[in-house]
């Protein structure tokens, strides 16, 4: 059965305590549920949580933006299904890395096509070799561009 914790503020108003107990929490693997009565006061708390540091949370948009810059998207994971950020940053024209757990992502990539797949997510050696491969091979991104672009979008 699962665990409910509840923090009672006294010293620290709940915009200045919340960043510090929802990254708290979430380092410690917790799910972090935010309830509220007022709609308006859970938005203001939601826009702050985006915004109220430069290294923590980043807003979408600017992720979409940085993915839209960047040559090669990396995304590694032992336990994922199909990323979204896999597909964000093929839309956004970024040559994808990948791991491939449980097949899904093999859906999207055609490894040394449209992109390269990692086959052992916890090997930095083939990690490496994949990056060294995808900035080193101009070919290799011009054509996995068009095709990303032109069939996986």
């Amino acid at each position: 059965m699962g665990a409910a914790y509840f923090y009672h503020l006294t010293r620290r108003r709940l915009e200045d305590a919340l960043p510090m107990l929802v990254e708290r929490s979430l380092a410690q693997g917790w799910r972090v549920e935010v309830r509220g009565t007022r709609p308006d006061a859970l938005a203001k708390l939601d826009d702050h949580l985006w915004t109220y540091s430069e290294e923590s949370f980043v807003p979408h948009e600017k992720i979409l933006e940085l993915m839209g810059q960047s040559i090669i998207y990396i995304g590694n994971s032992i336990s994922d299904g199909m990323p979204n950020t896999l597909l964000e940053a093929i839309i956004m024209g970024a040559f994808p890395i990948q791991s491939n757990p449980g097949g899904a992502t093999a859906e999207v990539i055609t490894h040394n096509e449209n992109g390269l797949l990692i086959e052992h997510p916890n090997n930095i050696v083939e990690i490496q070799n994949l990056i060294q491969k995808a900035l080193l091979d101009f070919k290799l991104l011009e054509t996995a561009f068009n095709i990303n672009q032109n069939e996986v979008k």
